[in-house]
């Protein structure tokens, strides 16, 4: 996992270019992430996925990740 600030994320492209997948989070709402999935898909990203509802959501939903302990 990489933690690039959505304003940071311009300069930082070529740092994600590697990845087979790109999963944008954020914390509340997932505003920002969709934002941030947006700037990559328009700079030629195919495989990026945004965190609908942002990571408290996934936290009330008590959502779980595979390798994550509560």
């Amino acid at each position: 996992a990489v933690n690039i600030p959505l304003d940071a994320l311009p300069a930082e492209l070529a740092r994600l270019r590697a990845s087979p997948a790109v999963v944008t989070v954020c914390t509340v709402g997932g505003g920002r992430s969709e934002k941030a999935a947006q700037l990559l898909r328009e700079r030629g990203f195919t495989s990026v996925w945004s965190l609908r509802g942002g990571v408290r959501e996934w936290q009330e939903q008590r959502m779980q990740a595979k390798g994550i302990r509560p």
